[in-house]
């Protein structure tokens, strides 16, 4: 079978990357033929030895929405409407870049398979030009559907009408557990399959978080907090943060893996000054998917408080 896998874009070690290019490296092993469309990639940060084993096809800087691109940065700097300004800006790029992204897929494939969103736009723009059926990976619906008033005023016509047309023309929607299959039938009235995501234990066994724990100066007698994810407030850090505030147990210590942009990363680190934690709470940053197992087993309990089932 020719599969063609569409994604946003292959930036970084994300959830959603690491489950693509797994999925489409054992479909490779199991003899179908893939590639994978996607706006671009970076073959330094997002899993290397991953995207080296299959075919990207990238689009060309040239194609880019350079208008939108330009009117999202100007506004962004508007400190008064940031989060809005940037709402704007990227759900009318993604629109455009979708567009363009579901032009790019060839008619000699036998079935589209997107993955995050908004690549079911691209899927859909994809099948009414040539017909070939859609399987959604939807590992979560789009965050607007969740978000409150004055948010869902800027991209409504995006998500009410574009958005739930372009979900009418799938074939089939894979979600990961029953949370997403509730949240699918509610927004889009549809059903789904459930398949949950595999493990691969092998990489968690007899491992030691010692050298994570001395890296980072932990004593013997510090309960570490694990919270593993990019830094935004989806993945609700700042509420792990504030909770650590209230903890009366002085050697409680809280760990963050991940990165997000320079907006988070400054939001969090000034909540964690303003509520004088900062010799208890700790940014590790991005950690090698190697080394992320050593975290796990330097921590003593696993903190998972997002706005999502679980991590991929």
């Amino acid at each position: 079978m020719r599969i063609a896998f569409v994604h946003p874009a292959l930036a970084g070690k994300g959830g959603g990357e690491r489950q693509l290019l797994n999925l489409a490296i054992q479909l490779q092993k199991k003899g179908h033929k893939v590639e994978i469309f996607t706006r671009y990639v970076d073959p330094i940060n997002c899993y290397p030895a991953l995207v080296e084993q299959v075919k990207v096809n990238t689009l060309s800087a040239s194609t880019e929405p350079i208008l939108i691109n330009k009117l999202s940065f100007w506004l962004g700097k508007s400190k008064f409407l940031f989060r809005a300004a940037v709402d704007i800006g990227k759900n009318y790029k993604d629109f455009f870049t979708m567009l363009i992204l579901g032009l790019s897929v060839p008619k000699h494939f036998d079935i589209i398979n997107c993955h995050n969103f908004p690549t079911e736009w691209a899927a859909f723009i994809a099948k009414l030009r040539t017909r070939i059926p859609i399987v959604w990976h939807c590992n979560e619906p789009p965050f607007w559907f969740h978000q409150k008033f004055p948010f869902r005023c800027f991209a409504w016509p995006l998500y009410q009408i574009w958005d739930k047309l372009a979900v009418k023309y799938v074939d089939l929607i894979i979600t990961l557990d029953e949370l997403n299959h509730k949240r699918v039938q509610e927004i889009y009235g549809r059903d789904s399959s459930i398949i949950r995501s595999g493990i691969d234990v092998l990489k968690f066994r007899n491992m030691k978080g010692d050298k994570i724990r001395n890296r980072h100066g932990f004593a013997p007698e510090d309960f570490v907090l694990l919270q593993v994810g990019a830094l935004n407030h989806y993945k609700r850090q700042e509420d792990s943060i504030a909770a650590l505030k209230y903890a009366e147990y002085p050697f409680l210590k809280l760990l963050l893996v991940g990165e997000g942009s320079s907006y988070e990363v400054a939001r969090l680190r000034g909540l964690v000054k303003r509520l004088e934690l900062t010799d208890r709470v700790i940014f590790a940053g991005q950690v090698s998917d190697e080394e992320l197992p050593e975290y796990y087993a330097a921590c003593n309990t696993f903190l998972f408080p997002a706005e999502q089932t679980w991590g991929l």
